[in-house]
């Protein structure tokens, strides 16, 4: 690209570096640190007429919270701080799994 002078470099991302929950922050941070690499990159190659679009999407079904987490020692301190997250992700996941079928993606 550097030698034609033009070019656009794509990155998937996710709206998720915009969504702050206590106990999602390795997720959240690693969505931020992948936007911020965007907005680095195109003023490093901006002198070459270079483009870099992040691409965000919003939700979308996944596999992703099929799998138990069970990766943690839950620690009884951070409960309070923890549990509305916990609460949160449940119903966000009962909502998706309601909808089941009846959602068309473009």
């Amino acid at each position: 690209m550097r030698g034609r002078k033009q070019g656009v470099v794509g990155m998937i991302g996710s709206r998720g570096s915009d969504m702050i929950y206590p106990g999602a922050g390795a997720y959240t941070s690693s969505k931020a640190a992948l936007a911020a690499i965007c907005h680095t990159l195109a003023k490093e190659v901006e002198p070459f007429n270079i483009g870099v679009t992040c691409i965000e999407p919003g939700d979308f079904r996944t596999e992703v919270f099929s799998i138990p987490i069970v990766a943690f020692e839950k620690i009884p301190d951070y409960e309070p701080v923890l549990s509305p997250t916990f609460e949160l992700v449940k119903g966000f996941l009962a909502a998706w799994r309601s909808t089941e079928g009846s959602r068309t993606y473009s």
